[in-house]
């Protein structure tokens, strides 16, 4: 009897998990949410460079593009948490492109973009996608000493470079040759 009794409530527990699953698909299917993600062309900053990036806005349900949210806010935050700079991105078939600017006045440090749809609002704020980049302030010491690097006093010379390899010798002679001949 013990054995049927078993059975019974492994048979329960799983039509309890089953029924659990179909009330989450039945939720998802009623409430989507959105997923955004932005592809950004660098992982860090200097001051007076621009911050570009692309968005991509998914329905979690199904995994491709939103056709929920049309708007897509993206905020830069300065290192103490305040929001620097917002900007409304129009999102078409889920993707949208867009900006930062970084040449206001700002210090260096790690500075947090946060992007995420009026409709993500109505759930939890841990959905939000957010990245923390290093923003830098360009040393003009630094600068002066990397034009000095590449000033033409520094630049090799390649006609006082000899290379010494197997028939080098025999390969320069005819050059030579080659060229007095051409010359007469």
């Amino acid at each position: 009897m013990s054995l049927l009794s078993a059975h019974a409530q492994q048979t329960s527990a799983l039509q309890n998990l089953q029924k659990f699953v179909r009330n989450i698909n039945a939720f998802n299917a009623l409430f989507p949410q959105e997923k955004v993600y932005l592809h950004f062309d660098n992982t860090g900053y200097a001051k007076g460079e621009t911050i570009w990036f692309k968005a991509y806005v998914l329905r979690t349900d199904s995994m491709k593009p939103s056709n929920i949210s049309h708007v897509l806010y993206v905020e830069l935050l300065n290192p103490s948490g305040e929001v620097y700079e917002t900007q409304k991105i129009y999102l078409e078939n889920g993707q949208g492109y867009g900006d930062f600017k970084l040449d206001k006045p700002m210090g260096s440090g790690f500075y947090e973009i946060r992007a995420y749809t009026r409709y993500m609002t109505n759930w939890d704020t841990h959905h939000l996608f957010s990245r923390v980049f290093p923003i830098f302030t360009r040393n003009k010491k630094t600068a002066q000493e990397n034009q000095k690097i590449n000033s033409p006093l520094n630049k090799i010379n390649f006609n006082s470079i000899h290379l010494r390899l197997p028939g080098y010798e025999e390969l320069l002679k005819a050059q030579n040759n080659s060229e007095s001949i051409s010359r007469l």
